[in-house]
């Protein structure tokens, strides 16, 4: 396999059409130091205007499709383009879901994505839990793919995570105090 040649978007669609309904879980935990669950909370709403930030190498734009609005929790739709490691440069289509519509476990309140292929049919999902730690905060991030989803897709994901989640406590704490206070 030639990685420039991938389309990622392709792998997922083939997978989700070969794997019949059946998932495989990704979760990555995170220690995030130096950063509150605050912090998290009010980054995520405003990674648009940081993306690059949040991964300088892997992270090329983002756009909105279905801008978010004031007291909708669920149905914006961005388009993010982006790369995994040295893998081909593609264009993700999410859709912020409902909390209550949440196929991970609903008591933590977390918000959680879609990723959504040709006629807006989703292949998978993503959602992000946050809490309170002695070092800043603990984070687990946990993606729902089609089972048959290759594993060198996935540890080209993990790496990915892992990489812009590690980003956050270099940025996010300086530019926190400057737009909040």
């Amino acid at each position: 396999m030639e990685n420039n040649s991938v389309d990622v978007v392709g792998v997922f669609l083939k997978a989700f059409k070969e794997s019949n309904g059946e998932t495989v879980d990704l979760v990555v935990e995170h220690e995030l130091h130096g950063i509150t669950p605050e912090m998290v909370s009010w980054f995520f709403p405003h990674a648009d205007k940081y993306y690059k930030e949040w991964h300088p190498e892997d992270h090329v734009s983002w756009r909105w499709v279905i801008p978010p609005t004031e007291g909708r929790r669920g149905g914006s739709i961005k388009i993010s383009v982006q790369k995994f490691g040295d893998l081909p440069v593609c264009e993700l289509r999410m859709r912020q879901e409902h909390p209550s519509e949440s196929p991970f476990d609903k008591s933590t309140g977390a918000g959680w994505s879609s990723f959504l292929g040709p006629d807006d049919v989703p292949y998978g999902c993503a959602t992000h839990v946050i809490k309170a730690a002695p070092y800043g905060t603990w984070m687990r991030s946990t993606f729902r793919w089609p089972a048959k989803t290759p594993q060198w897709l996935l540890d080209a994901i993990r790496r990915h995570n892992v990489e812009e989640m590690g980003q956050l406590p270099k940025f996010v704490p300086e530019l926190y105090k400057k737009e909040v206070g």
